[in-house]
């Protein structure tokens, strides 16, 4: 029996690679495929993805270039109501001195009257 095993061992151990490699051979085709559908499936996911992120981006830049725009429109409306602001504050100011000179008038004027006949 040991001279079997010295002398065909290498062949059977020989045998048994070719037998592994054979069967490995065999299915990694399948795993193969296999792999290659789920790559193929994932970069269809990242495709799509992309493309929504795409979108998103647009719809983003649109919301930012509206945002832009009605601060824009602000900015004008505080420096218009501010220059109305101020042109009331003068008036205002014009017609307390008008009413404060009239009461001092009034004053002026006695507190009774003599009747007219």
């Amino acid at each position: 029996m040991e001279k079997f095993l010295t002398k065909y061992l290498s062949l059977i151990l020989l045998g048994v690679v070719v037998i592994i490699t054979l069967t490995t051979l065999f299915r990694v085709p399948d795993n193969l495929e296999k792999a290659v559908e789920k790559i193929t499936k994932a970069e269809r996911k990242i495709d799509s993805s992309i493309h929504i992120l795409k979108g998103q981006s647009i719809y983003l830049d649109s919301l930012i270039k509206i945002n832009e725009d009605l601060l824009y429109e602000l900015d004008s409306l505080k420096k218009s109501n501010a220059i109305i602001s101020t042109s009331i504050n003068k008036k205002l100011n014009t017609a307390k001195w008008y009413l404060q000179k009239i009461k001092a008038d009034i004053e002026k004027f006695p507190n009774n009257f003599d009747n007219i006949h």
